[in-house]
């Protein structure tokens, strides 16, 4: 077990946003909607926030706050996150 920290250097945060942005868009039917898929409309704006609002700094640092580790069981390696209860004693909970 070894302790583990959320980092996504800079350049592969901007390298993966920059692949986001240049992904063909599929034609989609007119008017579809939901009906075939996800909504167009609702995945660009979604691509959008992603790309361009997001802020993965912030988000890295709220996942940071918690004691993170890795566990190797068997040939998986097993990411948690450690925090005591306040349950007295009762069932852990599991993720």
């Amino acid at each position: 077990m070894h302790p583990f920290t959320v980092d996504g250097p800079e350049a592969e945060v901007a390298r993966v946003l920059e692949q986001v942005r240049a992904a063909p868009w599929p034609p989609a039917p007119e008017n579809g909607g939901w009906a075939y898929g996800t909504d167009e409309a609702f995945l660009r704006d979604l691509a959008a926030y992603w790309t361009n609002d997001y802020d993965w700094r912030a988000a890295q640092a709220e996942l940071n706050r918690w004691p993170q580790f890795i566990s190797r069981v068997e040939d998986l390696d097993l990411h948690f996150v450690h925090v005591v209860g306040e349950a007295q004693g009762r069932r852990p909970l599991i993720l």
